[in-house]
């Protein structure tokens, strides 16, 4: 059967129409962006099985594999990508994987020599503390990136307490995780992400995707510059 002019059109008018449909859903959909954005529409879409496929372009495989390499190899994520990341949020884009913690607080234990803590100013304290003691410092400072990096790894996980044998705060503070011990004191420092906008990205998202490692009692932020901390905890170890 031939097709008429009229119905031709019409099938036409139906898949333009179909088309737009669809155009509509998938700017609705969370995280998408314009396909001119730095990572087209999607970030990341050959990693996800949730959205359309696409495949990734060049900066955005290059960003794929530093934050691989965070939680790999632990070069901290480089200043650049932290721009990037931070560009996205700000405009609200790809909002579907770097969002900020939905938590009001995150946490960053630190083992650290007598050389560091001096550089913190508690020499005083540690020479009079006994063994085994707390300080905790309420005044607000700020924690700059280390000397070459501008990333910073925080947990997202309740503080919780020295006592507790599976907080990974107090354990990384303490020297007990595979980074191993550099000195006699351990340090957390807590955050609020109120204080600090724009600073910290969730890891958890990038945990669903192909190809990134996890780990289940490390619930990560990454923090990027310099971080705003509210209050200090300082732990003299045995």
């Amino acid at each position: 059967m031939r097709l008429t002019e009229s119905q031709l059109r019409r099938i036409v008018r139906k898949e333009v129409q179909r088309q737009q449909v669809i155009r509509e859903v998938m700017e609705d959909m969370e995280g998408a962006a314009s396909p001119r954005s730095a990572l087209g529409r999607w970030a990341f879409a050959d990693q996800r099985d949730s959205v359309p496929p696409e495949p990734n372009n060049a900066k955005e495989q290059a960003l794929y594999d530093a934050l691989i390499n965070h939680f790999t190899d632990n070069p901290l994520l480089p200043r650049a990508e932290c721009n990037l990341i931070q560009s996205f949020m700000k405009k609200g884009i790809y909002s579907d994987v770097f969002m900020e913690p939905q938590v009001p607080s995150v946490y960053r234990g630190i083992n650290i020599t007598l050389e560091d803590l001096k550089a913190l100013g508690y020499s005083s304290w540690y020479k009079s503390a006994p063994v085994d003691q707390i300080a905790a410092s309420t005044k607000p400072r700020v924690v700059n990136p280390t000397a070459g990096g501008w990333a910073s790894s925080w947990s997202t996980i309740e503080l919780g307490t020295r006592d507790d044998s599976q907080s990974i705060v107090w354990n990384y503070a303490a020297g007990t995780t595979t980074y191993g011990r550099k000195g006699p004191v351990g340090v957390i420092y807590c955050a609020d992400i109120a204080a600090n906008p724009l600073k910290f990205f969730d890891c958890a998202p990038l945990y669903e995707m192909d190809g990134v490692p996890t780990v289940e009692d490390e619930m990560e932020a990454i923090g990027m510059g310099p971080i705003t901390v509210r209050k200090m905890y300082l732990w003299k170890l045995e």
